[in-house]
């Protein structure tokens, strides 16, 4: 879905309208702790029967290669992975990684947000690692802001890392969710030489977007963390089973959250017609579906001011769901890095 302008010229005006490093040089900005969570419990995906986190890319596990992103950031301080300990460490010293004093393994809980609670509290000075996430003194960790990202996307580069985080005001909203058009990820697609992936994608008045597996937030400002993990869970919105467990669930938590209901069957709506390609109702159905009003309606779920931020690099976008998508990734990894790498090259 393009909009008929070369894609050249699309990457340069969205990057000169979503503020990338080169255009916020300069700006203060707090480095911030970061949380890997790489467990395989519960809603957790597993490709070939195995986390992840361990698949191997020309032979280096995926966790690896998101370990070094980060490193390499110039906006993230502590790295924090969540996951089966022994595993991870046996692989890090392997990659001598654990030698960096950066990065602790946290082992982990039964589910996502347990997870992710364990990351944070680790990140905490001061308090023990077993400490209850619902009893940490508010008033004094509640601004602490932490970045969130997933095991398996081993594109992912230090220069979108820091254009994330440094285009997130924490000052002004508590949760940024990742995104990236499809202006961006149609350079990923598969042509009549090469594979590719294709994505799917929330179709939106602005563009069409698909989550890149980056979020940062103050997670004490979160009141209702629980209904992160249930999105989570049913987060593939062409399976019309899965919308409809969102449904119930949304329909049960109350009254409050019907607005986002009828944000869920229009986003499913305009993919139904789109796949038809029955473009004039798609076409309609998507002018009406605004993303700062999901936003706001997800934010009243959550009970938390939440936004969201583009990145233009694509590859904390591209994960590894399906065994095919590894594959493509291994075959193409070498020319989709060096195509991030030029990119940010003409950002300056």
């Amino acid at each position: 879905m393009t909009t008929g302008f070369p894609r050249v010229l699309q990457l340069r005006v969205l990057a000169s309208l979503s503020l990338t490093p080169y255009h916020l040089k300069g700006r203060h900005m707090k480095k911030s702790d970061v949380v890997i969570l790489a467990g395989d419990k519960k809603a957790s995906v597993l490709v070939r029967n195995d986390n992840k986190a361990f698949l191997e890319i020309n032979r280096i596990p995926s966790i690896v290669y998101v370990l070094r992103a980060f490193l390499g950031s110039e906006c993230t301080k502590d790295i924090i992975v969540v996951g089966p300990a022994d595993r991870l460490k046996g692989v890090l010293r392997e990659f001598d990684l654990l030698k960096r004093g950066r990065i602790r393994i946290i082992e982990q809980k039964e589910s996502l947000i347990a997870n992710g609670k364990a990351g944070f509290i680790a990140s905490l000075d001061g308090l023990p690692d077993d400490s209850d996430f619902d009893s940490i003194d508010r008033r004094k960790y509640g601004d602490v802001v932490v970045v969130f990202a997933s095991c398996d996307i081993p594109l992912i580069t230090p220069q979108e890392i820091d254009e994330f985080i440094l285009k997130a005001d924490m000052d002004a909203f508590d949760y940024y969710i990742g995104l990236c058009g499809d202006e961006v990820l149609e350079h990923y697609y598969p042509d009549a030489e090469n594979p590719g992936i294709r994505m799917a994608y929330f179709t939106l008045r602005e563009g069409n977007y698909r989550v890149n597996n980056l979020q940062i937030a103050k997670p004490l400002k979160i009141e209702r963390l629980k209904y992160i993990e249930q999105m989570y869970e049913i987060r593939y919105q062409r399976r019309l089973g899965n919308l409809l467990k969102l449904l119930l669930r949304i329909v049960c938590s109350g009254r409050a959250v019907l607005k986002t209901m009828y944000y869920a069957v229009k986003l499913r709506l305009a993919l139904y017609f789109f796949d038809r390609r029955r473009m004039a109702v798609y076409r309609r159905i998507k002018e009406s579906i605004r993303i700062d009003k999901i936003c706001v309606s997800i934010g009243r779920i959550l009970g938390t001011r939440i936004s969201y931020r583009t990145t233009h690099y694509g590859g904390a976008a591209l994960d590894i769901d399906h065994p095919e998508d590894r594959d493509t990734v291994e075959k193409m990894f070498d020319r989709w890095i060096a195509y991030q790498n030029d990119l940010k090259i003409k950002d300056g």
